[in-house]
This record gives structure tokens, sequence and C-alpha cells, in this order.
């Protein structure tokens, strides 16, 4: 068969080849994106969604259940992490000391309720910290519990930039 008499240009394609196709190259941008170490569209939610079954609510989602903290550090630690030669664990740039459940947190503990924020702070004596907290209570009272501690030497932008793109992942 003559090749010429087979081809096609893609508006002669039916529109569910031509679907099929859009849907296959957006995933392949993501995939390029994460292979390339971008991860502006990235997000990490702290809740498990579940397609929900009720009645005249096909379409929509439900929360099936809260992550856990550890759940949570683990995600981000995928999406923010890359892997360094001759190291075991990732290393994430603006964390490259540690980036971990902080001390005394316990990482199976549900990921609790309340305002997330991610910042970047000076240490008391060296380096760079950034935080990720989550902002609880009532007006009247107010608490903040930092969750997850990331630790650096490469200066405030370094971490400063860290917080930002964590603050975009976790949709702040």
């Amino acid at each position: 068969m003559d090749p010429q008499q087979t081809s096609m240009t893609a508006g002669q394609l039916p529109p569910s080849i031509r679907a099929a196709i859009t849907r296959i190259d957006q995933e392949l941008a993501g995939v390029r994106r994460w292979m390339d170490g971008r991860d502006d569209e990235a997000t990490v939610d702290t809740s498990v969604w579940v397609p929900d079954t009720t009645p005249g609510r096909e379409g929509y989602l439900k929360e099936a259940r809260r992550k856990t903290i550890g759940e949570v550090h683990a995600e981000l630690l995928a999406v923010t992490g890359r892997h360094a030669d001759g190291l075991d664990s990732p290393v994430v740039d603006g964390a490259a000391e540690y980036f971990s459940v902080t001390t005394g947190v316990d990482p199976d503990r549900e990921w609790p309720e309340g305002r997330i924020v991610a910042f970047a702070v000076t240490g008391g004596s060296e380096g760079h910290y950034v935080h990720v907290e989550v902002i609880g209570g009532t007006v009247h009272a107010r608490t903040a519990e930092l969750l997850i501690l990331g630790k650096t030497f490469e200066g405030p932008d370094a971490a400063w930039n860290l917080a930002r793109r964590l603050a975009g992942i976790l949709g702040v």
C-alpha cells in the first residue's frame, strides 16, 4: 500500500483519536517536566479524595481520609528531591542538610486541619531553615505547629526558593 494514500493530517483524524493524542501529549509533558526537575505544576494534597457515589453527585470527589504527616512528607520529598551521586536518599535543593518530619512529631499522625504556611528563617547559630507549619485554632487562640523542617548552608536565597516551591506544591 502506498504510504501517501494512508496518511492524514491531524484535522482529518476522528475526534476521539485527536482527543487521545492530546491526552497522551499532556501526560508526556508532565513526565518531561518531572524528568527536567521542574515541579511548577506538581501538587501534594493533604487528603485522599475518591469519587462521590451519592446520587446526583456524579463527577464530584469527597474526602476519604486525611493523609498522615509522613505521607505528605514522602510526597513532598518525591516532588522536590533529586538523587545525588553517592547518596542513598534524595537531596532537596534549599534543604541540603536535611528535610524531615520535625523531631517529636509522629509521622503516622493525621495531617492536622488548618492553614498551611511555608517560610524560611535564619538559624540561631548557623544556616537557614525552611518551615512547613499548620496554623489552627480559633481567632482568639491561634496555634502553630511545625511539622516539616529543612536545613541548608546554601544561603537565604536557596531557603526562600524552597519555601516558595513548597507553598506552591501545597497550594498555599
